[in-house]
């Protein structure tokens, strides 16, 4: 990303957010891949110790989760106004606003999802989860 020296902090915030927004969808896509690879190591459950079957369901929530969050990520992508036709300070603030709802939303869902991968990993290294897993909810 390359910053001109003629472009004002509300520009430069315009950037940042669709970088940010890019890197956001690309974070979705890989977790998308470790939810189908914990998916399949749960399944696998070779000796049979790994018998919460809980744990699958949470997985498929958090896969609908992102898949959705994935989608209005990228309806947004292709919905929000071009900045550089915003003609007033009030214009710029409401897309810097509508932004931050979005970044609520993923910083929301990678919070859960974190939870929920904590709590695999302890269940995982034989350690009872610190709470129980019913009580995540996406969205």
């Amino acid at each position: 990303m390359e910053i001109l020296k003629h472009e004002t902090e509300i520009d430069i915030t315009h950037k940042l957010n669709t970088y940010e927004l890019d890197a956001w969808l690309k974070h979705l896509e890989l977790i998308q891949k470790e939810i189908d690879s914990m998916e399949k190591m749960w399944a696998f459950d070779v000796d049979g110790e790994l018998e919460d079957k809980f744990v699958l369901q949470q997985l498929q929530e958090s896969r609908q989760a992102n898949q959705s969050l994935q989608h209005k990520l990228e309806s947004y992508t292709i919905s929000k106004p071009n900045e550089l036709l915003c003609e007033d300070f009030q214009c710029d603030v409401d897309l810097i606003s509508v932004h931050e709802q979005y970044r609520n939303l993923y910083l929301q869902y990678l919070s859960q999802y974190r939870n929920l991968k904590n709590k695999i990993y302890r269940l995982l290294n034989g350690k009872p989860a610190t709470s129980d897993l019913r009580a995540i909810k996406y969205g």
